[in-house]
C-alpha cells in the first residue's frame, strides 16, 4: 500500500489539568487535520474546556491535593475515571499529552496516564514547558523531579524551556503562549512528515523505530535560503526552544523539503553536517520530499531521541 492511499493516522491530544487544558483550548484548529481533543481534570480545570468536544472529570482526591510529593506515590490518582481515560485514547497512533511539569499532583495523574500505553503500539508524547525563573527555585526543583519521574515512562519528552523564550523577547503575550506554537508545530509536523509523499519516504514506521521509549527527545524544523547552506543544519541544532541537548542522541530522523531544482550536492551538504553531531554509532533515518512552494529554500526537520 502506496503512502497516498494509506489510512490516516489517529492522533488524539489530550490535556491533564488547569494549565494544560488552557492551552489545549487554544488549539482548535487541531482538530481539523485529523487530531481530537480529550480535557482530563477536575472540575475547576475544566472550566477552561469549554470548546472542547470531549472532556473527562477527575475526581477530588484529598490525599494528592495535600501531598506536596505527590509525583513520588505512585498510586491511583484517576479513581473511577480510569477506565473512561484508557477508552477515549486507546486506538490512537500517536498521543500528545500537555501536563503541567512544576505540580506534583499533575505529575503522578499524567504517569498513570502514560503507564496505560508504556507498552502499547502507539507513541506517547509529554509535553510541558519548564516554569520561568521569576517563578522560583521550588518551582524548578519540581520541574526537575517530575522529568525524572516521566522520562521513563513516556515515549518521548518535549519540555520548552522557558527561559530561552524570556531570551528572545517580546511582548509578554508572545512569550507565555510559545509553548502552544511548539506543540502545534511539532503536530503539524510530526503529521506532515509521516502524510507527505516523498521522494524518499519515511513513515510511521520510521518515526516508531526513533521515538519508542527514547525519553527526552530533541525536536526541531528550520527552514532557509539555499545560499544559507552552510547554516540550515546548524540552525536545527541551535534555534530549538527544548529544554534539551543534542548529546547522547542514539536514533535520529530527518526530513528534508526543498524544490524540484534541489542537487545531490546540497542534500549531502546538509546529511554531513547532520551526522557529524551525532555519535558514530548513531541509527540514522533520511527523507526527502518535494515541496513545490519552496523554490530558492530548503526545510529540514529532525527528531532525535
Amino acid at each position: 500500500m502506496s503512502k497516498k492511499n494509506a489510512p490516516a493516522l489517529k492522533i488524539s491530544l489530550a490535556s491533564i489539568g488547569g494549565r494544560g487544558t488552557n492551552i489545549l483550548s487554544r488549539l482548535a484548529s487541531i482538530e481539523a487535520k485529523n487530531c481530537s481533543r480529550v480535557a482530563i481534570g477536575n472540575k475547576n480545570a475544566l472550566r477552561y474546556a469549554q470548546d472542547i468536544k470531549h472532556t473527562i472529570e477527575v475526581p477530588h482526591n484529598a490525599f494528592l491535593e495535600k501531598e506536596k510529593n505527590a509525583h513520588l506515590f505512585d498510586v491511583d490518582t484517576l479513581g473511577e475515571v480510569s477506565k473512561d481515560v484508557k477508552t477515549k485514547l486507546e486506538g490512537s497512533d500517536i498521543i500528545f499529552l500537555i501536563g503541567n511539569i512544576t505540580n506534583p499532583t499533575n505529575v503522578a495523574q499524567a504517569r498513570q496516564i502514560a503507564k496505560m500505553f508504556h507498552n502499547s503500539d502507539s507513541l506517547f508524547f509529554y509535553v510541558s514547558a519548564t516554569p520561568f525563573p521569576f517563578e522560583g527555585k521550588a518551582k524548578q526543583q519540581d520541574a526537575l523531579k517530575g522529568r525524572e519521574i516521566l522520562v521513563s515512562e513516556v515515549d518521548g519528552m518535549l519540555v520548552v524551556e522557558s527561559e530561552k523564550v524570556l531570551s528572545k523577547g517580546g511582548s509578554a503575550i508572545d512569550a507565555m503562549t510559545q509553548v502552544d506554537t511548539v506543540i502545534a508545530n511539532m503536530i503539524d509536523t510530526v503529521t506532515e512528515l509521516l502524510h507527505s509523499f516523498g521522494v524518499v519516504n519515511v513513515d510511521f514506521a520510521d518515526l516508531l523505530t526513533t521515538v519508542k521509549h527514547a525519553g527526552n527527545l530533541y525536536f526541531n524544523s528550520v527552514q532557509a535560503s539555499k545560499n544559507e547552506l552552510e547554516d540550515i543544519a546548524e540552525k536545527v541544532f541551535v534555534e530549538s526552544y527544548l529544554d534539551t541537548s543534542m548529546q547522547g542522541i542514539k536514533r535520529a530522523l530527518y526530513v528534508v523539503y526543498a524544490g524540484k531544482n534541489v542537487l545531490l550536492e546540497e542534500i549531502n551538504t546538509i546529511g554531513e553536517k547532520i551526522k557529524a553531531r551525532l555519535d558514530d554509532q548513531s541509527q540514522i533515518i533520511f527523507g526527502l520530499v518535494e515541496d513545490k512552494k519552496l523554490k530558492d529554500e530548503i526545510r529540514v526537520t529532525f527528531v532525535g531521541g
